[in-house]
């Protein structure tokens, strides 16, 4: 099946539309936003130590720090106009889905060293060191979202 002139500059209207759409949306999101990056550092930094509390405090704590997760994307989105999921094709994806296989591991890890040998201290340490790893792969997460948004 073969596709008219028209629909095809039909397609490649919307396809520059969208790449348009993308750039310009890059280039209202800041460099950095230190209250954003603060608020979720803090999330992922409260995800790891939740996993130290009894039962149902460490689910209570999940459920409300995944519902402030979700009002931060809200105030970003309402402040720069745009908010950009960290699952997107390309780069970006690996660095978000390596993050996140991170934080994971370490919140398991530590769920573990509290379950089976009742200790506490973990959590704060791997608490730190996914707030170090959150925000240098923020910062390699944004430089290569706008070189991927320029290539575009």
């Amino acid at each position: 099946m073969t596709q008219s002139g028209n629909e095809s500059g039909e397609a490649r209207a919307a396809l520059d539309e969208t790449t348009a759409y993308g750039r310009a949306a890059a280039g209202r999101i800041p460099e950095s936003a230190p209250w954003y990056e603060a608020m979720w550092l803090g999330a992922i930094g409260g995800l790891v130590i939740s996993m130290v509390l009894p039962i149902p405090f460490n689910v209570l704590s999940i459920a409300l720090v995944t519902f402030g997760l979700g009002r931060i994307m809200t105030a970003y989105q309402e402040r720069y106009g745009v908010w950009v999921s960290g699952y997107r094709a390309g780069r970006t994806r690996t660095i978000a889905v390596l993050l996140a296989v991170f934080v994971c591991t370490v919140m398991l890890t530590v769920f573990y060293l509290r379950q089976a040998h009742g200790l506490i201290w973990p959590g704060f340490v791997g608490a730190a060191v996914t707030v170090v790893a959150g925000f240098v792969g923020g910062r390699v997460w944004m430089r290569a979202y706008r070189k991927s948004v320029s290539a575009e």
